[in-house]
């Protein structure tokens, strides 16, 4: 009998904790994003909820996300949420899923601007570019990338008003061993951007990307050939150096 007792009131101090965790506001997580990755408008728990804005270094990134816990994922032996966000008008949506096999992201559908991302590396970030940079996949894992497809679309910059946008460009992730890598290839424009590298954990996107204009653009694009430095028609730009 007190074995009994002991069991039941365990059980019942256990449902406790746990109704309490899942009840805990999300704001008080949102301190713990690393930067330069910042967090507005925070609300609701766990289960649902919604963020005003993700940020990265003082760039707008996302607006608007939600998330809404999918219950009947637990038939799957998984923790699932349906994801949506928006970027301008445009909605995106995808959902995460926790379980066996780790995160993972299905069904994903989502536009974000590319000038923030470009951010995080200093060399890419000091040339100013923009565009939009479109992700869709069926399924993402930590291990696997290559289901996803990436568009940098109506690629632009701040020096070349005349000839914006200028293009846009096909990202194609891989693995070498257990490396990630990408790649880059122009799909239309007037300016050629083509490169490969991998993916560090720590440092991020590592490699070289090389910009070719069209002939007939050369001066409209010489005061990005500028800042990229070098000389000639085509120019390289390194990610990742210090």
């Amino acid at each position: 009998m007190k074995w009994r007792m002991s069991k039941l009131r365990w059980l019942l101090i256990s449902l406790v904790l746990l109704f309490a965790i899942v009840r805990l506001p999300v704001s008080l997580f949102s301190g713990l994003v690393p930067k330069p990755w910042q967090l507005g408008l925070v609300e609701g728990t766990l289960w649902q909820g919604r963020i005003g804005q993700v940020g990265v270094n003082g760039m707008q990134l996302l607006s608007d996300v939600r998330w809404h816990w999918q219950p009947l994922a637990l038939l799957r032996g998984q923790l699932s949420w349906q994801l949506t966000t928006r970027d301008r008008d445009q909605p995106g949506a995808a959902r995460i899923a926790l379980g066996f096999n780790g995160i993972e992201a299905e069904q994903i559908a989502i536009r974000l601007p590319a000038a923030p991302l470009f951010t995080l590396d200093k060399r890419l970030a000091s040339v100013q570019l923009g565009g939009d940079l479109q992700i869709d996949a069926q399924h993402l894992s930590a291990n696997d990338w290559s289901g996803a497809q990436l568009q940098l679309l109506r690629a632009h910059a701040l020096v070349t008003p005349q000839v914006n946008p200028f293009g846009d460009y096909r990202v194609t992730l891989g693995r070498d061993g257990q490396t990630p890598t990408w790649q880059i290839t122009p799909i239309s424009g007037v300016l050629a951007i083509s490169g490969n590298g991998r993916i560090d954990p720590q440092r991020g996107p590592q490699g070289a990307l090389t910009f070719t204009p069209g002939q007939a653009q050369a001066a409209q694009f010489a005061p990005l050939m500028n800042l990229i430095g070098g000389s000639g028609p085509s120019r390289t730009l390194r990610l990742g150096s210090r």
